[in-house]
């Protein structure tokens, strides 16, 4: 028998053993909903050595996180977007993994019917696909998963794609890479004049103060000379660990942009080159990230530079009653 209960710190422990990773993220990440944490018990069958029925087993757990766009003012008209995340394990994974949606689905409907719930799948695990459209997903956007070989040689020149810089393109920068000391307020400033909508300040600060996360940013080198603490960030690219263990090493180069008014100057490539040549020095296998498709000027700019396309996630939405 499998039931699916509120998350209690009694099961802290157990998690802890099953999925650590997990427990990180719901503990320290405060863009997850801490009330639509839930876990999956499952009952063992017949007793124990001494007779005594068995206890659950922590069996699975799934969680609600907010998007960067959840935390918009009213101005905003676009889709507020919630991210579900639920895992089974164990040999009834599969029955695990649809209680848990069908539940997360449940909390969402009952909570959160202003916001998009969704979720990812790559695009050739059909069956999870099926499964998905099955529960009143749709497939609205697809994400690109692209990597760098960092035994391959780094491009750092233009290859044809963007020659036609504007005559301004000399601008001197200066790289400044930044963990914990990050001045997160710059950072969310700079990231929301090349995004409109900001990532989510907890989820960069999550990154930097549990996964290890460093921030390459780049800066107009005069004004960074001049006056430090007034200098604006240009541009910025976060790094961290992918890889469950040493046997290759996998870093994800995300969170890549540049403010809109320095763009088509180079400024993100010779970034990029930069971060992976850091990477390649430091004995990193593969370098990783993630674009939308029709983002057509990234996606030169990755090819430009080296990055492969390996796969294709599907972003999918819950179709609203």
């Amino acid at each position: 028998m499998i039931r699916i209960i509120k998350y209690r710190e009694e099961y802290y422990r157990e998690l802890l053993k099953t999925d650590k990773a997990v427990v990180t993220e719901i503990t320290y990440n405060k863009d997850v909903i801490k009330d639509s944490v839930i876990i999956a018990l499952t009952e063992n069958e017949g007793r124990g050595n001494e007779g005594e029925r068995k206890e659950n087993v922590l069996s699975g757990i799934g969680y609600i996180l907010k998007g960067s766009s959840a935390y918009a003012d009213n101005s905003y008209t676009g889709k507020r977007f919630l991210h579900a995340v639920f895992k089974g394990y164990g040999k009834d994974e599969a029955e695990i993994s649809e209680l848990l949606l069908d539940k997360l689905i449940s909390i969402y409907r009952e909570d959160y019917r202003d916001h998009t719930l969704r979720l990812w799948c790559r695009a050739r695990n059909t069956a999870y696909l099926d499964f998905l459209v099955y529960k009143g997903f749709y497939v609205d956007n697809t994400m690109l998963i692209m990597e760098f070989d960092l035994k391959g040689e780094i491009n750092d020149t233009d290859k044809g794609h963007g020659e036609n810089y504007p005559d301004h393109v000399n601008l001197s920068t200066c790289i400044v890479k930044y963990d914990k000391d990050l001045p997160i307020d710059k950072y969310i400033e700079a990231n929301a004049d090349a995004f409109g909508i900001p990532d989510s300040r907890y989820d960069i600060m999550y990154r930097i103060g549990y996964c290890g996360a460093g921030v390459y940013t780049v800066y107009d080198a005069q004004e960074y000379a001049d006056k430090r603490e007034e200098a604006k960030i240009i541009a910025a690219v976060t790094v961290w660990s992918l890889s469950a263990d040493d046997s290759i090493r996998i870093y994800a180069t995300e969170n890549v942009f540049c403010r809109s008014s320095c763009r088509r100057r180079g400024i993100m490539r010779s970034l990029l080159s930069h971060v992976l040549k850091e990477l390649k020095k430091s004995g990193k296998d593969i370098a990783s990230l993630n674009v939308y498709g029709d983002n057509k000027g990234a996606l030169f700019l990755y090819l430009d530079i080296g990055y492969e396309v390996k796969d294709v996630l599907l972003e999918l939405h819950l179709f609203q009653e």
